[in-house]
């Protein structure tokens, strides 16, 4: 009888040991697949976000901020933190009007700016297509800065697990940038 007790309790510790396999491995590779879709979502969103019309004629950015040097190509630059410190303006016969006196102004072309309602449609577009019917997903557009391009995305998605009926939700998160040689 000693011996029998022993070999149920190995097999409810193998069916326990497979359960437990089966669960992780299911996060895991659903956490795997939604970041993969998303990080190639927010990738090609972005690219078909460029505004190749304000790439090729150029734009308008004022600001009242005062650029810095950068040490790695030896230019002046400016360096935003956030969409409140400058504002982009079309421009008017090729040139920046300034409205503003607090503010300088200055022409930018060749230098790439997303356009944040095309962004948000293709991603939302583009992750559909990408994931599998069975869970739950949230899509947090974070924040948009049209230039520099930055993204910031999140992405919740509710699964059921298998086996016990509960539910878990994965979490990812990506801040995307454009940058170019």
């Amino acid at each position: 009888m000693k011996v029998a007790m022993w070999g149920v309790g190995i097999i409810i510790l193998g069916i326990f040991g497979i359960f437990l396999i089966s669960l992780f491995g299911n996060i895991t590779v659903t956490n795997q697949q939604d970041y993969t879709a998303m990080t190639n979502t927010v990738e090609a969103a972005m690219y078909d976000s460029i505004d190749i019309a304000k790439y090729r004629a150029g734009f308008c950015i004022c600001t009242a901020k005062a650029k810095t040097l950068d040490h790695a190509t030896e230019k002046e630059k400016w360096i935003f933190t956030s969409r409140d410190q400058y504002e982009i303006n079309e421009l008017i016969d090729g040139n920046c009007v300034n409205t503003d006196a607090t503010k300088s102004c200055e022409k930018l072309e060749g230098e790439y700016i997303i356009n944040k309602k095309i962004f948000a449609e293709s991603l939302v577009r583009r992750f559909s297509e990408s994931v599998k019917g069975n869970s739950d997903y949230q899509l947090i557009i974070n924040d948009i800065i049209e230039y520099p391009p930055k993204a910031s995305v999140t992405i919740k998605s509710k699964n059921t697990s298998d086996i016990d009926n509960g539910e878990y939700t994965i979490v990812n998160e990506i801040n995307s940038l454009i940058e170019v040689k």
